[in-house]
């Protein structure tokens, strides 16, 4: 299963899912693979939400998935990706086959990732089968 996974910088991967590349918060890329049929963006701090990182990845069919109080902020990006798709936190999505659940997450030791702003920090956990 973890020959499945590539760790690049920070926080960023990307997961194979059935032939499908999925990254999780592209961040720093030394590669352009342009490559994405998901990019996932948990919330929207300069080392999660990366436009230039983006760009290294994404490609026309591209779909970004971003939390719903980041729309403002994907507009920078929606010209280098297929398409763009909005979720909350606490539910199940099945965007273009890609079928996951979102869960709200913060950082108690950190005060820029409060419990109160959960919508900023989302984490995927694609579903078994996807």
């Amino acid at each position: 299963m973890t020959e499945k996974i590539k760790v690049f910088k920070h926080n960023s991967i990307c997961i194979d899912v059935e032939g499908r590349a999925v990254y999780v918060d592209p961040f720093e890329m030394d590669e352009t693979p342009r490559d994405a049929a998901f990019i996932l963006v948990t919330h929207d701090h300069y080392d999660h939400f990366s436009p230039e990182a983006i760009e290294k990845v994404a490609n026309k069919n591209t779909v970004l998935v971003v939390p719903e109080k980041m729309k403002s902020k994907a507009a920078e990006v929606s010209a280098i990706v297929g398409k763009i798709e909005y979720v909350n936190p606490g539910m199940n999505y099945d965007v273009d086959g890609l079928t996951f659940e979102t869960v709200a997450a913060y950082n108690i030791l950190k005060p820029f990732h409060p419990k109160s702003a959960s919508w900023r920090n989302l984490y995927y956990g694609c579903k078994e089968g996807s």
